[in-house]
């Protein structure tokens, strides 16, 4: 059973859609298929444009940064955990960074972060909505649209966030965001969905992009003109990415926020039930993962898996040997979360 905050576990439906026939990536079927994705997605995010990139989350983060910045000026970057760390390191070779940080566990809101905001000379906003190494979920909206009305470009690592938890691009003020396929949509890993924004997208055809791969300039023309990729996509990621939007559509997009937020209400309370500290500061929950403090991590980490079958997973960088973190993301079920818990609490006792 797996229960990592990406992989998650596949549907059936899902996982079958990955092994139908190869088609020709140039050809009318695939552009069909394409479109009927990019389509769906650039509703669903209130995106002006979407482009799918195959590869991990971190080049979707690397892609809207390349795209975004400019060396000659200033990314403000709000790191509260080890994504933000990794934000802020990927930024550096794009633009000078502003690194602003918070103790792990903490969270942004408008409140931490209008001050730095007001008080710099950074021309971008960049930051990340759900870090899922420590379970906390940054205030977006009220951020990136404060940061909006400053004349800031917003930048956004997505990667574990929607459609856990609500985000529309033009209600939130995001020009930028990267959202991965192992997550909440609950696809395998390897693709990577890209929204933009109108504003978004006069900065990429008026930035010279020091990428190959990642020049939002060539997607746009091949999307435009072709409905293709520039590159040879991951065409079997893209039939299981179509089969889990109709998952989404099945359940309607308010019922999958809300499974979502049932679910990781669930698992907070289950948790303290056994005792157990979250380890997010409250008004910060994610509905994606939810992480624990745990003295014996390593050792009950290790014992779900071996007498359960059971993965979740331990914590990162200085959190490692500290914490636990439980996903409730993606394909998972009431039923699931039971099992994990019910084992944890033969494991405690």
């Amino acid at each position: 059973m797996l229960l990592t905050p990406g992989p998650v576990k596949l549907t059936d439906e899902i996982r079958n859609a990955q092994s139908r026939e190869m088609i020709n990536h140039r050809g009318k079927e695939f552009e069909e298929i394409f479109s009927d994705v990019v389509g769906r997605l650039k509703a669903l995010l209130d995106a002006d444009e979407v482009y799918i990139l195959t590869g991990s989350g971190t080049l979707g983060v690397e892609s809207i940064l390349a795209n975004a910045c400019k060396k000659d000026e200033t990314i403000l970057c709000l790191n509260n955990g080890e994504f933000g760390k990794r934000f802020a390191d990927i930024a550096r070779i794009y633009a000078h960074v502003q690194e602003e940080k918070l103790e792990h566990g903490k969270g942004w809101n408008l409140e931490r972060a209008k001050g730095l905001i007001d008080g710099g000379n950074a021309r971008v906003l960049g930051m990340v909505h759900n870090d899922t190494g420590t379970g906390v979920t940054n205030h977006l909206r009220e951020i990136c649209n404060y940061a909006k009305k400053k004349g800031m470009i917003t930048v956004v690592d997505g990667i574990s966030g929607w459609p856990a938890m609500e985000m529309k691009m033009r209600e939130f003020g995001v020009d930028f965001i990267a959202l991965g396929s192992q997550k909440a949509i609950g696809a395998p890993p390897g693709l990577v969905m890209v929204g933009v924004s109108k504003e978004g997208v006069e900065r990429f055809l008026n930035n010279s992009v020091p990428n190959y791969y990642c020049d939002f300039k060539k997607y746009k023309k091949f999307s435009d003109e072709r409905r293709q990729t520039p590159f040879t996509p991951a065409v079997s990621l893209i039939y299981a990415l179509q089969e889990a939007l109709n998952e989404v559509k099945k359940n309607g997009l308010e019922g999958t926020i809300k499974r979502h937020e049932e679910g990781a209400k669930y698992t907070r309370d289950s948790l303290v039930e056994l005792g157990f500290e979250l380890f997010a500061e409250k008004g910060f929950y994610s509905n994606a993962v939810t992480a624990f403090n745990c003295s014996r991590a390593d050792e009950i980490k290790k014992a779900l898996n071996e007498r359960y079958d059971i993965e979740i997973a331990g914590g990162m960088g200085e959190l490692k040997g500290k914490i636990l973190r439980i996903a409730h993301l993606g394909n998972f079920t009431t039923k699931d979360l039971d099992y994990c818990f019910s084992a944890l609490r033969e494991i405690i006792e």
